[in-house]
């Protein structure tokens, strides 16, 4: 399977390419992917977060990515709209330090001026720039995705997720909790869901 977008810039597969080797590097000693999936980075990791780039909207410009780890899927993101969106910004939410020590060199060494990391508990954080969107990939249940990020939010605000096979009866669990609006996308790059939610707000 190839990236869901094309490269106007060769630059940009130079980008991708460096991160994913300072990625495996790094996995040696940090555990930023699990180890099974490093020979399948390409698809499993790097194209799975790629896929989501077309949920993205011009207006939207602060994105937050909750448990950024190894930086997915917000790296890729950051890379892949370089050449044509610079006003999206992308907050890194990584509370471990190690992990987020790898984050800082990685948008360092790629010079992404539209990435930074934010290294603490997005439950203590101040919010003071509003979340246009807010991902995750592997962090936490819907409704615990709900919680932490309610006091951050504004009422325009979306999520887009990546979601297992638990998906459905996640937003089961959230809808006893929370009134929302959402689709069910079946990912492209294996079993799992693109969750996209707005309109949220308390029962």
């Amino acid at each position: 399977m190839q990236p869901q977008l094309n490269f106007d810039k060769p630059s940009q597969k130079v980008l991708l390419d460096k991160y994913v080797s300072e990625l495996l590097k790094w996995n040696k000693t940090h555990n930023l992917i699990g180890k099974t999936t490093e020979e399948t980075v390409l698809n499993r990791h790097i194209e799975d977060s790629l896929q989501i780039k077309n949920f993205f909207k011009k207006e939207d410009k602060i994105i937050y990515d909750f448990g950024s780890g190894a930086g997915l899927p917000a790296i890729p993101l950051a890379v892949a709209f370089l050449s044509e969106d610079l006003e999206k910004k992308f907050h890194l939410f990584e509370s471990n330090t190690k992990k987020a020590s790898f984050l800082q060199n990685i948008i360092a060494k790629l010079k992404l001026e539209n990435a930074l990391v934010r290294n603490e508990r997005i439950e203590v954080s101040k919010g003071e720039i509003k979340p246009d969107i807010i991902t995750a990939r592997a962090f936490s249940s819907l409704v615990e995705i709900f919680d932490i990020a309610k006091p951050l939010m504004q009422p325009e605000t979306k999520f887009i997720l990546h979601k297992g096979l638990s998906a459905v009866n996640e937003v089961a669990e959230a809808k006893k909790k929370y009134n929302f609006e959402y689709k069910l996308h079946q990912s492209k790059c294996g079993d799992g869901f693109i969750l996209e939610c707005c309109a949220l707000s308390a029962i």
